[in-house]
């Protein structure tokens, strides 16, 4: 099949320079990091995954909260980090081409993503980049005003229950998941019905959320996000350019290896990119 592959792309003006041989596509992964002009060490340009849970990659720092239950596959380099203790990340100042944060930014109050954002804008080198990766409300939004439970159910499985339940687990899972902290049904389903704004509803359900319920149960989401939201967010923290992106069309070439990035939940994620 490859002999066929290269037989044919030859025949359509491709050399042996322009095409790998052995069409090896780990190797051309590992060959666009130089794409990042990495000429430091690694020790003086990280490539950073904040809440890396248990995906490791070679050439990245992963950033997580060791004690969670999403976290494993420990290496000595990580860095052990509470995102909700708003500290900063133990890194110095521009030392950081690349930050990418998968499904992390839901998991934290909104006070805890402006700081983590102004501490990545300081991380960053002039150009570097910061992808973010976190589900799109706008999308749970359209499948509860549809009743389009099977976008619930590739998330859920069997856990769901009622059409509104499943919209508040999306963002404020702590509110409906049997913890201390539970919203009865009925209140949920007055507050989706009420002349609040889109916005207002939104906000009522995590503002209900308790932190001190959120520090036993840190992989429950506490957040909601829009593209608006987060490129407002995004601004406030001092990022000037940014871009929304899509599955698999990263600037960076490294980060469009979907083998290995944007692999979450494609169907109800929202991507954005941020340029230092």
């Amino acid at each position: 099949m490859k002999k066929y592959i290269r037989s044919f792309l030859i025949k359509r003006g491709w050399n042996r320079l322009a095409f790998p041989p052995a069409l090896n596509l780990d190797s051309h992964f590992y060959n666009s990091l130089k794409h990042l002009k990495l000429t430091n060490s690694r020790d003086e340009l990280k490539l950073l995954n904040i809440g890396a849970g248990s995906f490791r990659l070679n050439g990245w720092t992963n950033v997580d909260l060791k004690a969670g239950s999403l976290s494993g596959n420990w290496k000595n380099e990580d860095i052990n980090h509470d995102l909700t203790k708003n500290i900063p990340i133990s890194l110095p100042d521009n030392s950081v081409k690349a930050i990418y944060a998968s499904h992390v930014i839901e998991h934290i109050f909104e006070e805890n993503v402006n700081f983590l954002f102004i501490d990545c804008l300081r991380l960053l080198k002039t150009g570097g980049v910061l992808r973010i990766v976190c589900p799109d409300i706008n999308l749970a939004e359209r499948a509860y005003q549809d009743n389009d439970a099977p976008f619930f159910k590739e998330i859920y499985g069997d856990e769901i229950t009622s059409n509104e339940e499943s919209l508040i687990r999306y963002f404020a899972t702590q509110l409906i998941n049997n913890s201390s902290n539970s919203m009865e049904n009925s209140k949920i389903v007055s507050v989706l019905k009420s002349d609040l704004t889109r916005e207002e509803k939104l906000n009522f359900f995590t503002e209900n959320c308790s932190k001190e319920v959120h520090e036993e149960n840190p992989d429950d989401h506490v957040n909601w996000f829009d593209e608006a939201k987060l490129i407002k967010l995004l601004t406030n923290a001092g990022f000037k350019n940014i871009n929304k992106s899509r599955f698999g069309q990263s600037s960076i070439s490294v980060l469009r290896d979907t083998r290995h990035f944007d692999s979450t939940l494609p169907h109800m994620s929202l991507y954005i990119e941020a340029i230092k």
